[in-house]
């Protein structure tokens, strides 16, 4: 999965990436320049894979998906 944010305005060392299961918050801030958003996913995330670049203007996160586990089942035979 990647998320994209144009921040024009700000230096790589004023942005903040959290990222939590099903959420993904931004926040930069650097004189009269704010942005803020709250991004939530209907994935489970795998927040140890995440990357974050930033270049002329523009952060780019690479977030990988957590393999949902499926539940293990077992055929029960109708008597």
């Amino acid at each position: 999965m990647t998320i994209t944010a144009e921040m024009p305005g700000v230096d790589k060392e004023n942005i903040n990436v959290d990222v939590t299961g099903h959420h993904v918050t931004l926040h930069a801030e650097k004189g009269d320049k704010k942005y803020h958003a709250d991004i939530p996913i209907d994935i489970n995330l795998d927040e140890s894979t995440t990357k974050a670049v930033f270049l002329n203007g523009i952060l780019e996160l690479k977030i990988k998906l957590k393999e949902n586990s499926r539940p293990k089942g077992k055929a029960i035979k109708v008597e």
